[in-house]
């Protein structure tokens, strides 16, 4: 038996999508576990470049659903980009060498994989899985025109770059009948200052039109079965940005939610084939692709979405997901 060993932040929702999966397999061939430091391991899978080396191991496995080698500078104050800008200029040639240590190198999205492929020759990619815990909605429910709410689940960093897609802001200070429902997938980050801050920008900026919520899974909940539309604004101007993987809008679309986002290029490569994802760039792009979805026949639309949503259970469940790190690990040992 082959016996895997699993080093991350158990508390953040990318590890419990993810590495949780493999921790609830069972099989005569592969065993998946937490590791410990006291165990000699054929394979460790971790989600940090900077992996203890008290942990023993035959083979590592590096994965991480972002890209740990664009960063989101143009998300930061002058000041700080100083100060990053001279960190990059000491860490780089340091983080590539770590990289380098690692056996193979498994990320969330194709233009990932195309950035590490630059400084090593073993990296794949794969969608987070969209597990039945994920599939919240059962029904399908009437849009209320008078007040249309629109949902976005996203990460601390991941405001910053709703904040630079002004197409998105201004749409969202336009629009009067809408109400944005913002949910933040990291349970540890609200509560460090920064991103205490984060959200008091976005009070500033959307004033009422905006309600907040912390992740866990009755917001989570809550969230799905309370908005219309999901919209999922990003900064086309970041590299970091542009190489999100599309996991965020398959999870809304399984959810049988119509969705509007960002035309960058994971996106479009990915989701055009879906009739109820609409990208939009403008003000007026984002206003007519939501009033769009809003004056859509209610039987038209609710074919769709549900064709949709089966289609994306078929290509992106669990099973596959654990077939893929299986077969990674028996070409690796």
């Amino acid at each position: 038996m082959i016996i895997v060993g699993i080093v991350g932040n158990e508390e953040l929702v990318s590890f419990k999508r993810r590495f949780l999966l493999l921790l609830n397999y069972k099989d005569n061939e592969i065993k998946y576990q937490i590791a410990k430091k006291s165990f000699l391991y054929d394979i460790i899978i971790t989600d940090s470049y900077t992996i203890n080396e008290s942990y023993q191991y035959k083979k590592i496995i590096f994965e991480l659903p972002d890209n740990i080698l664009y960063s989101p500078i143009s998300w930061y104050k002058f000041w700080y980009k100083i100060l990053y800008f001279i960190k990059i200029l000491i860490l780089k040639n340091k983080l590539e060498s770590k990289l380098l240590k690692f056996d193979y190198i498994i990320t969330g999205s194709k233009l990932q994989k195309k950035a590490y492929l630059k400084i090593h020759s073993k990296v794949d990619y794969i969608v987070d899985p969209i597990v039945d815990s994920l599939v919240i909605v059962k029904k399908i429910s009437k849009i209320n025109c008078n007040k249309v709410n629109l949902g976005l689940e996203c990460g601390g960093l991941n405001i910053h770059s709703i904040l630079n897609n002004l197409g998105f802001v201004d749409a969202i200070k336009q629009m009067d009948n809408i109400v944005l429902h913002i949910i933040i997938d990291d349970e540890v980050l609200p509560n460090r200052y920064q991103y205490t801050k984060v959200h008091k920008e976005l009070k500033k900026v959307f004033s009422d039109k905006v309600v907040l919520y912390g992740w866990s899974k009755e917001n989570y909940i809550t969230l799905m079965n309370l908005i219309d539309i999901a919209v999922i604004p990003v900064d086309e101007n970041s590299n970091f940005a542009n190489t999100k993987p599309e996991n965020r809008p398959l999870i809304m679309m399984s959810n049988m939610k119509p969705v509007v986002c960002s035309p960058i290029l994971s996106y479009r490569e990915n989701l055009s084939k879906f009739s109820t994802c609409f990208f939009a760039k403008t003000k007026d792009e984002w206003i007519n692709k939501i009033n769009t979805i809003i004056e859509f026949p209610k039987s038209k639309t609710t074919k769709e979405l549900i064709n949709n949503a089966l289609l994306i259970k078929k290509e992106h469940n669990k099973n596959n997901f654990i077939n893929f790190h299986n077969q990674c690990i028996k070409d690796l040992i």
